[in-house]
């Protein structure tokens, strides 16, 4: 294998990919994140709307001024939620990890996230998400945050 060339091991996304087509799931795809991207997985069937609130409110803090958006979304099984948080600010794959487990995502997702980082594997951060997937909520965080925001 030359330097430089994407296999399985050093791709995150290619790994989830493939897992799909040996699963049989031509309904889900992989969403890989940007730097400027939160993505939450909660393994519940309600979110968590008070840790949701209140972990918004920390962000906000962080990433000060500027359009901070969430969209909640079913996980692919329809059981679940996905959180995509779109921020003002880049960071890096370690610190939206961090992020991430503030806002109580899958723990074991995160972790193995944070183990890919440290072996240098791209793209730890991803979600099996359903094609063609339309947000459940759009929600614009304000730059004052409160317990309630203006949803669209």
């Amino acid at each position: 294998m030359s330097k430089g060339t994407i296999t399985r091991w050093s791709d995150n996304a290619v790994k989830a990919a493939e897992a799909l087509v040996a699963r049989n799931k031509p309904d889900l795809e992989v969403v890989v994140s940007s730097k400027k991207q939160l993505m939450i997985d909660y393994d519940l069937e309600e979110l968590p709307d008070e840790r949701l609130s209140t972990s918004l409110s920390l962000l906000r803090t962080r990433v000060g001024k500027g359009e901070l958006v969430y969209r909640t979304y079913r996980s692919g099984s329809g059981k679940h939620w996905h959180v995509v948080v779109e921020m003002p600010v880049e960071m890096d794959d370690v610190e939206r990890s961090a992020w991430q487990l503030v806002f109580g995502s899958d723990y074991k997702r995160d972790a193995l996230g944070l183990i890919s980082v440290a072996r240098h594997v791209k793209n730890p951060v991803l979600l099996f998400m359903k094609k063609h997937k339309r947000a459940v909520e759009v929600v614009t965080v304000p730059e004052r945050p409160s317990r309630k925001f203006k949803t669209e």
